[in-house]
């Protein structure tokens, strides 16, 4: 059977947050939730190229009013959704989450709670807990610990699906800041894809305030997106080695594959 063009597909469902992290500045878009009718569609027209959609690109998904009509449209189009949270709303929303058929892993970022004190952290991961516990027990869901730290990346498995990562810090791109380097390679419309919750088309799921607008996916197929000149411009100048966005010329995360 021959693979998607991409492993996975972000769809931003909301860029509204409960939060300010300190390596998550706030988004200067208008503040939104995706619609169930402008989802379903974004899913219909994503469904040929990827199995797999990551709910997450700003903004904390579990605050969508509809999150859970979002994951059974997802079952219903047979694809598999990760769930990217700062973990704050878990508890509250596990009733929601129990038996979602769709919810293939859950990433926790716990570093969101980086200046609280130890009372309250306790306090979130034993909510954390709860919850995870409760989804475990109905369904086989990848649990996803991800800690920002200096060092290097590493997994380390706590136990069955159970995992906690650690990885380098790094810095959102921004398009006022200082160029990095003209040259690299990326990850970028070759494994993923982003749509912001507009339905701006992004490279990646590190475009974050739609810089580097492909196009709308309301207002025009996302095979027509795919086949443009702006996109295929993009890929070609990563088979070179040449940054040819503005942004991607200020990204510190694409310095990884240099």
């Amino acid at each position: 059977m021959k693979s998607k063009r991409f492993k996975r597909i972000y769809i931003e469902i909301t860029n509204i947050c409960n939060m300010r992290c300190s390596f998550c500045p706030p988004t200067k878009r208008e503040s939104k939730f995706m619609s169930i009718e402008d989802f379903e569609h974004v899913l219909k027209e994503v469904k040929p190229f990827s199995d797999y959609i990551c709910l997450h690109i700003k903004g904390e998904p579990l605050m969508h009013p509809r999150i859970g009509e979002i994951l059974d449209l997802c079952d219903n189009y047979d694809l598999k959704a990760n769930l990217t949270t700062n973990g704050t709303l878990l508890k509250e929303k596990v009733d929601i989450l129990v038996g979602k058929k769709a919810l293939r892993q859950i990433n926790i970022s716990l570093h969101s709670f980086e200046n609280d004190s130890e009372d309250d952290f306790i306090k979130y991961f034993n909510n954390i807990l709860y919850a995870i516990k409760k989804v475990r027990s109905s369904s086989d869901t990848i649990i996803s610990f991800r800690m920002w730290n200096q060092g290097s990346h590493s997994q380390h498995k706590v136990m069955d699906k159970v995992y906690f990562n650690f990885d380098e810090k790094f810095e959102w791109p921004d398009i006022t800041r200082d160029i990095i380097s003209e040259t690299g390679f990326c990850h970028g419309l070759r494994d993923q894809i982003g749509i912001l919750v507009d339905g701006t088309v992004v490279p990646c799921c590190l475009d974050n305030e739609g810089d580097i607008n492909l196009g709308n996916i309301f207002k025009l197929e996302f095979s027509k997106i795919l086949e443009s000149d702006h996109t295929n411009s993009i890929i070609k100048g990563f088979r070179e080695n040449k940054l040819t966005e503005a942004l991607c010329k200020r990204c510190g995360y694409a310095s990884r594959f240099r």
